[in-house]
């Protein structure tokens, strides 16, 4: 007589709520993760493009003795929308010209001394406070505010 052996090869209950919930806990300590590289790398536009501004100032105060003064551009901040470069003519002088669209508003300051200033504004998240990447175009030293608005 042979005997006839039932495997059920299905998941219980129990079982399919305990892996539903272990994977709600790793997506909620998981969001803020996230939320915060992609807020960081939203600024890493500001950090990299106010460099390679100055960069370029420095090769034209190089070049022709003295800095070019470069307007707001974009003439409003963005808030917390990607928008496109409008290239002006003290900007194509400088050979400054972002690949895609930026999400802070770019300009340089010349001081009365020969020296510049490196500005970049931006409001990430459109809740109307700015952030303010600043670096000094004799020290190169970069002071941020409020980097995560």
């Amino acid at each position: 007589m042979r005997w006839r052996i039932r495997w059920n090869r299905a998941f219980t209950l129990t079982e399919l709520s305990a892996v539903v919930g272990v994977i709600g806990i790793l997506a909620a300590v998981a969001t803020p993760s996230l939320q915060g590289a992609v807020q960081r790398a939203r600024t890493t536009e500001a950090r990299s493009l106010v460099v390679a501004i100055a960069h370029a100032e420095q090769r034209a105060m190089r070049d022709t003795g003295r800095a070019i003064p470069c307007p707001p551009t974009p003439a409003g901040i963005p808030h917390g929308v990607a928008v496109p470069w409008p290239s002006g003519d003290a900007w194509r002088a400088l050979g400054v010209s972002p690949v895609g669209p930026i999400r802070f508003q770019y300009a340089v300051e010349v001081e009365a001394a020969g020296g510049f200033r490196v500005v970049a504004r931006g409001d990430l998240d459109g809740d109307g406070v700015s952030s303010t990447f600043m670096l000094d175009g004799k020290t190169l030293e970069l002071v941020v505010t409020d980097a995560e608005e």
